[in-house]
């Protein structure tokens, strides 16, 4: 009786075994010192594409054709352990799958080496995402924007090569830093306030300067950045973090400031000169107007910037005919006189004579965009 039991328990051992070995979830091949494999379960036989009947009549060192994995085989049959990473392609048309195989060597008694198991894993799911994130991770190196993905707790998931050249940081020195680490308090004190508009589910694009330190980290530069806050949300409709990207636009600001001054300089300029300066556009529209024109018309800037010169500043006898030259002058059927004389009415009523000096402002296609006109006046002369 006891010999029945103890058959039965080693045949529901031997059972149990048999249905974990066919069921696991990664492919496992059995061979022997030749290289014939002895045993395989399921999903080997998924993974290489071949029956089982097939895979028990295969000799692996005499039938694969990929020569790095005949070399792993080789090597646990020789040293007891190899592993092969790589596309495998099999011959029965099935399609390529690039497979992860740790091989082992079992052991008889003495020590010897009497066989080979291969625990092989299809990771070409794993491989595509791998290399699909190679080409993002190529692409956002490749532009000068800098990007960085920051959690929930501020800290850095992922930057780019401009984001990490710009902070002076290796990849390895950023990730799962805290933010305020990298950029310092005073500036993670700013930006916070937008980080948590974004994890708010806000997306928002903003202006504003930076304190960037030199390489000596003595000395702070003033960088002026265009910033793009969007908040990252996972497959489950959670914020799981922000992604953050940053424009340097300094040099165009530095511009802007630049030409903003200059646009000053030559309003004080203009402003200072005893005869009339006038600018119109294709409209007639007053675009600039100096002082010494704003006294002798009676008129503050305010008043005339913006408002049709002919029918403001020109009698109302001399409206028509005005509006028509003006008109042909568009048209280009009439040139329009470099020096010419008319008479200009002020605020009160007073008409005056202006003897004026024109220059045609026109763009690359000679089509006029403006007028400048600089008027001294005659009257009484």
């Amino acid at each position: 009786m006891n010999d029945q039991v103890g058959e039965y328990q080693a045949l529901m051992s031997k059972l149990k075994y048999q249905n974990i070995f066919e069921n696991m979830p990664i492919g496992i091949i059995y061979f022997n010192t030749t290289g014939a494999i002895t045993d395989s379960n399921r999903q080997a036989t998924h993974i290489f594409g071949r029956t089982k009947e097939e895979f028990l009549s295969l000799n692996l060192l005499k039938h694969l054709t990929n020569q790095q994995l005949i070399q792993s085989i080789r090597d646990v049959l020789t040293h007891g352990e190899a592993a092969y990473e790589g596309f495998y392609q099999p011959i029965n048309g099935y399609h390529a799958s690039y497979l992860h195989i740790t091989f082992q060597a079992i052991y008889n008694e003495v020590g010897m080496i009497i066989a080979g198991v291969g625990l092989v894993k299809d990771i070409s799911a794993e491989k595509k995402a791998q290399i699909t994130l190679s080409h993002y991770k190529q692409i956002l190196d490749s532009t000068k924007d800098m990007v960085a993905y920051i959690d929930t707790q501020y800290r850095y998931i992922a930057t780019n090569k401009a984001y990490r050249i710009f902070h002076q940081q290796k990849e390895a020195n950023i990730i799962d830093k805290k933010v305020s680490d990298v950029i310092g308090e005073e500036n993670f004190s700013h930006i916070k306030i937008l980080l948590d508009r974004a994890l708010e589910g806000e997306s928002f694009t903003t202006k504003g300067s930076y304190q960037h330190p030199n390489s000596e980290d003595t000395i702070y530069e003033e960088i002026f950045e265009e910033a793009n806050f969007s908040p990252y949300i996972n497959e489950s409709g959670d914020i799981t973090g922000v992604v953050v990207v940053i424009r340097n636009i300094t040099e165009q600001e530095l511009m802007k400031q630049k030409m903003h001054r200059t646009a000053k300089q030559t309003r004080h300029y203009l402003d200072i000169v005893p005869i009339m300066i006038l600018a119109l556009d294709k409209g007639a529209n007053v675009i600039r107007v100096n002082q010494k024109a704003c006294e002798i018309l009676g008129y503050t800037q305010k008043e005339l910037l913006g408002e049709n010169w002919i029918d403001t500043c020109i009698p109302e006898k001399l409206q028509n005919e005005i509006h028509l030259v003006f008109s042909q002058v568009l048209e280009k059927s009439v040139d329009y006189p470099l020096e010419h004389q008319n008479k200009i009415v002020t605020k009160d009523g007073q008409e005056r004579t202006i003897a004026w000096k024109n220059v045609l402002i026109k763009d690359d296609d000679g089509n006029i965009i403006e007028i400048l006109s600089a008027g001294e006046d005659i009257t009484g002369e």
